[in-house]
């Protein structure tokens, strides 16, 4: 997880990346479609958590942004599938 902030020093005053604040490896065949809410849980208790961090159409659903909710935490998603 990064952590995102207008850059004072950048022309276009761009959204760019200034702290990571959360890390998990995992093997290359264990899906992170679940990763979401242990991200945001792991974040919290080291306190940096994020006003409203930005996951993938996998994390999105209803369950994951009512947890975050209830973790004080506003969940944006896309609801976009990829195109085949």
């Amino acid at each position: 997880m990064e952590t995102r902030a207008k850059s004072q020093y950048s022309e276009d005053n761009d959204h760019t990346a200034r702290l990571i604040t959360q890390v998990a490896a995992k093997p290359a065949q264990v899906s992170d479609a679940r990763a979401v809410i242990p991200a945001i849980e792991d974040t919290i208790s080291q306190e940096l958590a994020p006003n409203t961090p930005l996951a993938s159409a996998a994390d999105g659903g209803d369950e994951n942004v009512q947890a975050a909710a209830e973790m004080g935490v506003e969940l944006a998603y896309s609801n976009r599938r990829p195109r085949s």
